[in-house]
């Protein structure tokens, strides 16, 4: 169920934890939705406003490497990917403080 923003700011964690993991699914594809690849995770370099002069593509790469590594498995799992985005908001916004400002 998708929670709409409301002013409330307790409901946006709720629907970004929504959010993200809709574009989890989509990257994971058919086949397996607990774990994406690097290929599947740096397709997210394609979307609009995901690169900027601090994050390239290959950023991503070494992004999705570092976060498995700090993992206990040899793809990327859902809170893995939580972590990455979290990473990747700090370099694509690297001009604010507050991470979770820059994720909503």
């Amino acid at each position: 169920k998708l929670i709409l923003p409301n002013p409330d700011r307790n409901y946006d964690e709720l629907y970004l934890y929504s959010q993200a993991e809709t574009i989890f699914e989509v990257l994971a594809g058919q086949k397996n939705y607990d774990f994406i690849t690097s290929n599947q995770f740096q397709r997210l370099a394609k979307f609009e406003n995901m690169t900027n002069s601090h994050i390239s593509k290959a950023h991503y790469d070494i992004i999705y490497k570092n976060v498995v590594r700090r993992s206990e498995n040899t793809q990327m799992d859902l809170n893995c990917f939580f972590e990455a985005l979290e990473d990747i908001a700090q370099r694509l916004y690297s001009n604010r403080r507050d991470v979770y400002e820059n994720l909503s």
